[in-house]
């Protein structure tokens, strides 16, 4: 892949659009798409909502919720992670990485803002 395509952002954008619900494309590099989303006035929040996408505060990286628990524990589909990402959600294999899309689980919204 070349640059910008396989980013955190171009995942995000693309899974956004394959879902129904695209998001402006003037929304820069992920540490700005808080801030640029309440700007534009987009809805946003602190609480996970499936097909919202997650900004990470104070890192550069943008996820989007797929499944919301009942005990507010969320699970993620995101590219570009290299933590203890899984091949999907039934599926704990590893996952995660450069160019690659995994599925995360996330016990708490803290750290978390989200973009509706």
């Amino acid at each position: 892949c070349a640059l910008p395509i396989c980013q955190c952002t171009w995942y995000v954008s693309n899974r956004r659009a394959q879902i129904g619900r695209p998001i402006p494309s003037n929304l820069g590099n992920a540490y700005s798409w808080y801030a640029r989303a309440q700007y534009d006035g987009l809805p946003t929040g602190d609480s996970p909502q499936v097909g919202a996408v997650v900004y990470t505060m104070g890192a550069n990286h943008v996820m989007i919720v797929e499944q919301v628990n009942d005990d507010g524990s969320f699970w993620v589909s995101e590219m570009n992670y290299y933590g203890d990402g899984h091949v999907s959600i039934t599926n704990p294999a590893r996952a995660g990485g450069f160019k690659t899309v995994d599925f995360r689980y996330i016990k708490s919204a803290s750290g978390y803002k989200f973009i509706y």
